[in-house]
């Protein structure tokens, strides 16, 4: 007698819904993931300005007027100086498809001081 080769519909089924069971599980991981690791970059782009800018500051007494901030993937980055040269702000908004909706904008100010929308559980500390 011949025996049949093959996979039944029924054990295809439950293949493709153990597939989307795990997908579901772990696709919001990875998206959390993801997130955080373009937050942490945000981070360290601001920490990597605001040194730049305390050299300025210890060589001319001041922060400058204007100051270039490379473009970047995710975040749209800003520089604000305040106190007539005695101060800064800098900040990371993320770009709009790839929107922190955890954490939103980030800042870091002259004192070191570091912000966000969502809090100071946002800002990773080294």
């Amino acid at each position: 007698m011949k025996t049949v080769q093959g996979v039944t519909l029924i054990e295809l089924m439950v293949v493709v819904a153990i597939i989307g069971i795990l997908s579901a599980i772990v696709y919001p991981s990875y998206q959390q993931y993801v997130q955080q690791g373009r937050r942490l970059d945000g981070q360290r782009v601001l920490l990597d300005q605001a040194v730049i800018l305390e050299r300025a500051y210890a060589r001319s007494g001041r922060y400058p007027e204007a100051h270039a901030i490379p473009a970047h993937s995710f975040y749209q980055f800003s520089y604000v100086v305040a106190n007539a040269g005695s101060g800064f702000t800098l900040t990371a908004q993320p770009k709009s498809p790839h929107s922190d909706s955890e954490c939103g904008t980030l800042s870091i100010n002259a004192q070191g001081v570091r912000g966000s929308a969502g809090g100071a559980s946002c800002w990773r500390e080294a």
